[in-house]
């Protein structure tokens, strides 16, 4: 779904990384003794970016789903205090920076403009920002007009269905097909599981027994939609699941969907990316506030991780907007790609 990208190779990580680059240069260090104490049993893993994608979306969707049953109010606690900051920098660098969305001034400005407004004045300004988007894209009048009139459904649940909205970008950036193909295969089994009700009980008994900064009756109230009782709890359940998931697409499936390389890349080279993308400033401040937020938290977990969820909720309409943003240029791209191979047939096609 991304555009080719014009940004040079990554060079060695700035001297700015500091403490990163040790940290960088220990994991890579512990990996390749790892790797090499496996042996031949782990090249299928260092080859196949399909395997390593699907194995990383299985642990996660296992994790979620076996906290989700145990601790239930300690994933709900834990993944935004943790996960939160970087995965909303992630978001950044990936629908933002990488694309090149900052080169394309007016779409940078309706995303941007658009982004703020849904923040501060709720889904409509999200909807007239999903018009205005389909004016200034490229893009056929059928296609912009389709974005027109799904943006005002759409961008009225942006916060709410995110966590779908990431999980669609999975499909679009590329990669082995059977990954993503596997990945939404076992996105769908653990929702229609915990939908069934087959879970019911274990559910009602995590809920009960989690002891948590977090009061659990405030918190289903706040995510069952309305729900009551069983319903309730596997809407609850089914919405945690899909947050770590989200959490896990965008720190680990999306930037190796993303890398033109097949292979693994180290730690440092990742650093090193990292830095090109975002500057070294953009990471330091990036990782600090990583830092800050679960160190803040500990004074009262509850209370920032509610003003957390506040504080970023705008970023649920820059994923919608990024992502039509992405969609309606990928089609651009491959219906002028497919006018000119119709107008300048090759010499095979001619024979």
């Amino acid at each position: 779904m991304t555009e080719p990208r014009t940004v040079p190779a990554a060079g060695p990580p700035s001297a700015s990384a500091g403490p990163l680059l040790t940290l960088a240069g220990g994991l890579d260090g512990a990996r390749s003794a790892l790797l090499r104490r496996v042996g031949t049993a782990a090249r299928p893993w260092i080859r196949s970016r399909a395997l390593r994608v699907g194995l990383a979306g299985a642990l996660a969707l296992g994790v979620g789903l076996a906290c989700v049953l145990v601790v239930p109010l300690g994933l709900a606690l834990a993944g935004p205090l943790l996960l939160g900051v970087p995965h909303v920098v992630s978001d950044a660098r990936y629908l933002g920076v990488r694309p090149g969305l900052l080169r394309q001034r007016a779409v940078a400005a309706v995303v941007a403009l658009g982004t703020l407004g849904a923040a501060v004045y709720g889904t409509r300004a999200g909807a007239l920002a999903t018009v205005a988007l389909a004016l200034v894209c490229r893009g056929s009048v059928l296609a912009r007009a389709g974005l027109a009139l799904l943006g005002g459904v759409v961008a009225a649940l942006a916060f709410d269905v995110h966590h779908l909205i990431s999980l669609a970008i999975v499909f679009g950036v590329g990669g082995p097909v059977r990954a993503r193909v596997a990945l939404a295969v076992g996105v769908f089994a653990v929702v229609a599981l915990l939908g069934s009700g087959m879970l019911d009980g274990p559910l009602a008994s995590a809920f009960a027994s989690t002891v948590t900064p977090l009061d659990p009756a405030r918190l289903v109230r706040s995510l069952s939609l309305g729900l009551r009782g069983p319903e309730a709890l596997r809407l609850v359940a089914i919405f945690l699941v899909l947050q770590s998931f989200h959490y896990a697409i965008w720190l680990r499936l999306v930037p190796e969907l993303d890398r033109p390389r097949a292979g693994p890349r180290s730690f440092r080279a990742s650093l090193a990316a990292l830095d090109r993308d975002l500057t070294p400033r953009g990471v330091a401040l990036a990782a600090a506030l990583s830092l800050a937020v679960p160190l803040v938290a500990l004074a009262d977990p509850s209370l920032v991780r509610s003003r957390y969820l506040a504080w970023t909720a705008f970023h649920g309409h820059f994923e919608w907007l990024a992502a039509c943003w992405l969609a309606l240029t990928a089609w651009h791209r491959r219906g002028a790609a497919e006018r000119a191979a119709d107008k300048f047939p090759s010499r095979r096609d001619t024979r």
